[in-house]
């Protein structure tokens, strides 16, 4: 949920810069730089967990013949590691994080459904097998904060499922 606040921040502001007469031509593919952020949710807020992309995001912006957006779909330009951490401690975790996103917006512009699909992040410990793991479908209408429209597989990030020993190691 985090990264795509950010995702879709660079998305309106790339629609934006864009001028309608070009857009309407043929979709318009953009390379986004990695992501960081900090994460307050996924520990509660103790510790905020610090999230780092190392890839390079590509954007695709679908748009009508009036240059109005239809959908975006963004995905890994390449193999993605997103690299967890937090203040006060020299632990980190990785992981791979390869799902594409898809965006359907209304006529307005608002976001109709946001759609996941496919291996969002697998946090595996020494000893303790697999601690974090999201991968399946997970549609929400209206985007992320709106209502949950469907989801298949299992999603400890997006749907708050059990992240305790991803969050007791980092903050050992």
């Amino acid at each position: 949920m985090r990264r795509l606040t950010s995702i879709s921040a660079l998305a309106a502001i790339a629609t934006l810069a864009l001028a309608p007469s070009a857009l309407a031509a043929k979709p318009v593919v953009l390379d986004l730089p990695p992501i960081i952020y900090d994460d307050p949710f996924v520990c509660g807020g103790d510790p905020v967990v610090h999230v780092e992309y190392t890839a390079t995001l590509r954007l695709a912006l679908t748009f009508d013949g009036d240059g109005n957006l239809l959908r975006d779909v963004i995905r890994p330009a390449g193999p993605v590691i997103v690299t967890f951490s937090v203040d006060g401690s020299d632990r980190t975790l990785s992981g791979m994080s390869p799902a594409p996103f898809r965006t359907i917006y209304n006529p307005d512009g608002s976001v109709a459904t946001l759609t996941g699909n496919g291996l969002n992040v697998a946090i595996t410990l020494p000893g303790q097998g697999v601690v974090l793991h999201d991968a399946g479908s997970i549609t929400w209408t209206g985007g992320f904060g709106g209502a949950l429209e469907g989801s298949a597989g299992h999603h400890d990030w997006y749907l708050a499922g059990d992240t305790q020993a991803f969050c007791d190691y980092l903050s050992a």
